[in-house]
């Protein structure tokens, strides 16, 4: 009976499935509905999908962006608060120093005092010392009536009866003398010599460096500058390593705020100061300040527009550390060379700019440190760019083709800032190509298109890139879209201020075409507006 239930039902079955398929052939109507009933539920859940996507994203950036303010202000509390520390511990020295002061000054009025008694005993035992020697020859003439022989014996026992007595109460004196003065040393030790502990001196000269420190990060160049003064005047001529290196480090650090401070000559002075007290030290700690007040010495004397004296400075980078194996020197030399050629660029030695970007490619292109990469990358771009006035476009693609091979992927922010530069330098190189075959349309579009392609790419990155924004607005001007051009070159020039627009001026100047005449008109309204 129940296998013949359980056959009806599959039977049932079957014949219903069968059935199913003649019902949606019957009824076309009713499939189509349906698959358009489907069709609308999908859009609507992907729909739904890509506006929850937008939310969280929008939420995730809100609260990054609240994330960076909280970790800004963070920060910035910390260094008020390192600034408040370093400012309690350094006043805590000066009232204890200056209360060791007046102690000293109490003891050496002591001394003093001490040393005067000594005089007066040395000059009391003197005129006794005359008197007995007057007594012994008034004795010697009493006894003369009575004989030679007399005479003699008197005055010799004379003589030696006060021989003896000065020399009994002169030992005396003198070691009263030297005891009161062993008790004043012993004093002095006592009170400073645990103060002057190098643990102690250690302590006092690092919170004051830290003061300067904190307070330079706050901007506070004056109050900075003071605290390195504290360091230098109280440390300068310390022996031990590690305070020598305090005040190594104080001497840069002064040249740092002073440049800061638009004070480029009493900087260059700092770093001078740097070179002549440590420029023949062979500890790594005071070479790397050695090193480094060498280059900040070349930059301070760019500022002041004595190039010739800045390349002399980074050769001595070179020559001093070239073949040096501490990678904070390898980073100094590298620096060197970079400057050497950036500053031969400003000079339109472009020639002797490129060897030295080259030098820099030889000797670290293939080094694993993020800081000699970041260079290396930096160089090929000023490599590029001279190579490009000097007019050797095709040399000047391939450099900047070869730092795209190189650090295209890198993922480092300071690596990745300077692909952004190789990718607008060649955007420009491309966008000037154009300019130069203007009359043919066809090539002129396809080098507009190719530098179109960088740009975006590094705004892609950097929606913000104001030399890119502005590279974007001239090739959108140039190509027929004034109405975008101004949006981007007023969105340029709000970022990049002055020295932007000046670097427009430029790229207008140079290889002009006709529609450069209008494109000024645009970029001096839009500057004026602003």
């Amino acid at each position: 009976m129940l296998r013949s239930w359980i056959a009806r039902v599959l039977l049932i079955a079957c014949l219903g499935w069968l059935a199913l398929p003649f019902e949606l052939v019957a009824h076309p109507d009713t499939l189509t509905t349906a698959i358009d009933e489907k069709e609308r539920r999908l859009f609507e859940v992907q729909r739904d999908i890509a506006v929850l996507k937008e939310a969280t994203r929008l939420r995730l950036e809100a609260q990054e962006t609240r994330l960076q303010k909280d970790l800004q202000h963070l920060q910035l509390r910390i260094e008020e608060q390192d600034a408040q520390f370093a400012g309690q511990l350094a006043t805590q020295f000066e009232a204890q120093e200056e209360s060791l002061q007046k102690d000293l000054y109490e003891l050496q009025s002591r001394i003093e005092r001490q040393d005067g008694q000594l005089a007066d005993i040395h000059a009391e035992t003197g005129r006794l010392h005359l008197f007995l020697v007057i007594f012994a020859s008034f004795l010697t003439l009493l006894v003369a009536a009575t004989g030679v022989a007399t005479w003699y014996s008197a005055g010799t026992r004379a003589r030696d009866m006060v021989q003896a007595w000065i020399a009994q109460h002169e030992s005396e004196r003198n070691a009263g003398g030297r005891e009161a003065l062993s008790k004043i040393r012993g004093d002095v030790v006592t009170n400073f010599g645990e103060a002057m502990e190098p643990i102690l001196s250690e302590q006092v000269v690092k919170a004051w460096l830290n003061k300067g420190l904190a307070l330079g990060r706050l901007t506070r160049n004056a109050e900075a500058l003071a605290a390195y003064e504290q360091v230098i005047m109280h440390f300068g001529e310390a022996t031990e390593l590690v305070l020598r290196e305090q005040v190594a480090k104080a001497l840069f650090n002064k040249g740092v705020a002073l440049g800061r401070l638009t004070r480029s000559a009493e900087a260059l002075a700092a770093y001078e100061q740097v070179m002549i007290r440590f420029g023949e030290a062979t500890e790594p700690v005071l070479r790397e300040q050695v090193v480094k007040a060498l280059l900040n010495k070349g930059v301070a004397l760019g500022r002041l527009t004595q190039s010739v004296e800045a390349i002399a400075a980074y050769e001595e980078v070179i020559s001093r550390f070239g073949e040096a194996a501490e990678p904070v020197l390898r980073e100094g030399v590298a620096k060197a060379l970079a400057n050497k050629g950036a500053t031969l660029g400003r000079l339109a030695r472009y020639e002797e700019a490129i060897a030295a970007y080259d030098q820099v490619v030889a000797r670290f292109g293939m080094a694993p440190e993020l800081f000699l990469r970041e260079g290396v990358a930096k160089v090929l771009v000023n490599k590029g760019v001279a190579l490009d006035r000097l007019g050797r476009s095709e040399e000047a693609t391939a450099v900047y083709e070869d730092a795209m091979a190189r650090f295209g992927e890198a993922t480092e922010p300071s690596v990745r800032a300077q692909v952004m530069r190789a990718l607008n330098s060649m955007g420009l190189h491309l966008l000037r190509q154009a300019k130069l075959f203007w009359d043919d349309r066809e090539a002129r579009t396809q080098l507009l298109a190719a530098a179109r392609v960088n740009f975006d790419r590094v705004l892609e990155w950097e929606a913000q890139n104001a030399s890119t924004l502005g590279n974007l607005g001239y090739l959108l001007f140039l190509s027929g879209q004034p109405d975008q051009a101004l949006e981007s070159l007023q969105y340029a020039l709000t970022l990049g201020g002055e020295e932007l627009y000046r670097d427009m001026v430029k790229d207008a100047e140079t290889d002009t075409v006709l529609e450069d005449a209008e494109f000024r008109v645009l970029l001096d309204r839009i500057w004026q507006e602003d």
